[in-house]
């Protein structure tokens, strides 16, 4: 019997000159990095090694709502692993929906948007960003902008095309004759 020959590996074909890359090489790693940073969306290298509890980098601004619009509450964040989000207004939980509105930006931005603003939408506003190494949590308040009237002005108040009208800064006044001025 003939013992048969060992089974030859495949030799790996050289590369050409001047094409290899040393994936230690500091400079290899740092382009890396700043490859991947300028992908929205995805994160650097360094700071996923950067494992612990969630940091506020910018935090919330009180915001001026206007009576019918939206405002939106914006905060920048670091976390990672990637953190849960909770909103709250006066302590009390806000549920995502058409009210209210989780909105996540970037991988670090993440905002609520409150929608229809109206007076009772005046209040503190915090958000509580959690992950397995901690907690952080931030707040600001929300301002509500409207018209105030006196009491009965509305009703009586009448505008022209090109007429001017000045508003009331205090209760109407009552002129020489008797008939109330706006």
């Amino acid at each position: 019997m003939s013992k048969a020959a060992p089974a030859k590996k495949p030799v790996a074909a050289a590369p050409p000159p001047g094409c290899t890359l040393d994936i230690n090489d500091p400079q290899v790693q740092s382009a890396a990095i700043r490859i991947q940073a300028s992908y929205r969306g995805h994160r650097s290298r360094k700071e996923l090694r950067e494992k612990g509890p969630p940091r506020v980098l910018e935090p919330l601004k009180d915001v001026v709502l206007i009576e019918g619009s939206a405002a939106k509450l914006t905060c920048r964040i670091s976390a990672f692993p990637d953190p849960f989000i909770r909103w709250s207004k006066d302590g009390k939980e806000l549920r995502d929906g058409p009210k209210y509105r989780y909105v996540f930006e970037d991988p670090d931005v993440v905002a609520l948007v409150v929608r229809d603003g109206e007076l009772a939408d005046l209040g503190q506003y915090s958000i509580n960003v959690t992950n397995p190494f901690g907690q952080c949590s931030d707040s600001a308040r929300i301002l509500v902008e409207g018209i105030s009237w006196g009491s009965d002005a509305l009703p009586h108040l009448q505008v022209l095309h090109g007429v001017s009208l000045p508003f009331p800064s205090a209760s109407p006044s009552e002129d020489s004759k008797g008939t109330r001025q706006h």
